[in-house]
């Protein structure tokens, strides 16, 4: 605990203990309902956790209330969006993308792209880093 502030130092367990089993199943819903209950202040309208992450493959969780956005980025490797629930639109330099809930877009490695929340949503995220890359831009 931090003593001046009288919480805990971090929201979650350390990555390091979450990501070392041999499997990983998680209830996505139930997930999303522990992310909402966090303390923390949304950034840019959105929340996330990283459900799992080694070597080069990341599957991250995100939830955004209407409006919210993820701005223009890059990743240096493949890139899944998986709309759950809501409304998202992505745009790229090679045109926009309609999201409803069940739509699922994947983009190359390099492809700019930013996402926003037409409405409350919850997107499932997978990248998957190229070659020696370690971290995404």
């Amino acid at each position: 605990m931090s003593d001046s502030q009288n919480k805990p130092d971090r929201l979650r367990e350390h990555p390091e203990q979450r990501f070392t089993a041999s499997h990983h199943l998680f209830d996505l819903n139930a997930t999303v309902q522990e992310l909402m209950a966090e303390p923390s202040e949304a950034l840019q309208g959105h929340r996330q956790i990283t459900l799992y992450k080694r070597g080069r493959a990341t599957v991250a969780l995100f939830i955004f209330g209407s409006g919210a956005y993820l701005p223009h980025h890059v990743a240096a490797g493949t890139v899944t969006l998986n709309v759950l629930q809501g409304h998202l639109s992505v745009d790229t330099p090679e045109g926009h993308f309609d999201m409803p809930a069940g739509k699922l877009l994947v983009l190359a490695s390099g492809v700019r792209h930013d996402v926003k929340a037409l409405q409350p949503s919850t997107l499932l995220l997978q990248v998957h880093l190229d070659g020696t890359a370690e971290t995404a831009k």
